[in-house]
């Protein structure tokens, strides 16, 4: 019964932190990580969060080059890629879909961004752009590698 009680305040929690950066005030950056040990049922409450909010959701992969996370953004955005015209135009799409739509993006296993630093700052570009809150999602000890990420 212990174990219900600490997952429903986790949720709790969560929500609680999502609605605070989804009503934040003008200005104020939007971009929340949530970390913790594996197994804790992180991704399952993100998920939970996720289709609550009408959010989007991808999964970072180790592989990721800034084309893939980007192509795979906009194909779970019934988007077509165009990955021959640069990555600013990607970009735009992905911050206008998501300020018109008014949803967030979720990314699952940040801790595969860290590869290339130019992942996170893709990232930072589509908020920056669409003001969207963005929710990174990672294994615990993640938030001591952002500290070395002022801008985010």
């Amino acid at each position: 019964m212990r174990k219900q009680m600490a997952i429903l305040k986790t949720v709790l929690a969560l929500r609680t932190a999502y609605n605070d950066l989804v009503n934040r005030d003008p200005g104020v950056p939007g971009m929340m990580l949530v970390s913790g040990e594996s197994g804790t049922g992180k991704t399952t409450a993100i998920e939970w969060l996720c289709t609550q909010t009408n959010g989007l959701m991808v999964r970072a992969l180790s592989c990721d080059t800034g084309v893939t996370l980007l192509t795979r953004i906009l194909l779970s955005i019934d988007q077509e890629p165009a990955p021959h015209l640069g990555l600013g135009p990607m970009v735009e799409t992905i911050a206008k879909y998501l300020q018109k739509k008014k949803r967030s993006l979720f990314v699952d296993e940040c801790d595969n961004l860290f590869s290339s630093p130019r992942l996170l700052e893709l990232l930072r570009d589509i908020h920056d752009t669409s003001h969207a809150p963005i929710i990174l999602i990672g294994h615990a000890g993640i938030e001591r590698r952002m500290q070395n990420k002022q801008q985010l």
